[in-house]
């Protein structure tokens, strides 16, 4: 099964694109009180399958990290849930909505998720510097942070050293390196 998880703000284009390209058997999108009518209304019957299966999540404050990266915590192991689901189908698209919600998604989901996209494009309006032009968006699969820098694990492995606990900490390397 796959899932997708969306952020959603004012640019419904993208948003699209990804749930066409992704095809998705059921959609969570994460919105604000204001982009979630744009979702249901502008959003979804642009989409290959309108009447999918899907769910909400509200960020409580869209400009608040801290709010938003809870509402995730709480928010999507509800859904999977209510969806039959685990971490292992979803997919992140973080492509949408503001900057806080997208490092958001990506702070909560880090550790947890192993497919993340973006839609990115050649063109974009404001000289180069602003949104992609319809009609010119692509899929870009990202690799999972997590995976390739291992935040925790060297944080781990530093408080073993720190602790005088080098063969852990030598043996916690060695596993990290794969």
């Amino acid at each position: 099964m796959k899932i997708l998880l969306v952020s959603v703000g004012g640019t419904a284009e993208p948003i699209i694109h990804s749930i066409n390209q992704v095809q998705p058997d059921k959609l969570i999108a994460f919105c604000s009180v204001e982009s979630r009518d744009s979702f249901i209304n502008s959003v979804l019957p642009a989409t290959f399958k309108p009447e999918i299966d899907r769910e909400t999540i509200l960020a409580p404050d869209i400009q608040d990290l801290v709010s938003c990266v809870k509402a995730l915590q709480v928010g999507v192991p509800e859904k999977l849930k209510l969806f039959r689901a685990g971490y292992e189908d979803l997919i992140v698209d973080y492509t949408g909505g503001t900057k806080t919600m997208s490092v958001a998604m990506a702070m909560a989901l880090c550790d947890k998720v192993g497919t993340f996209v973006y839609i990115g494009g050649e063109k974009r309006n404001k000289g180069g510097l602003g949104t992609v032009e319809p009609g010119t968006e692509c899929v870009l699969h990202q690799k999972n942070p997590w995976d390739e820098l291992a935040v925790e694990t060297l944080k781990d492995i530093a408080v073993l050293f720190n602790r005088c606990r080098f063969l852990s900490a030598k043996e916690m390397s060695k596993i990290a390196a794969g």
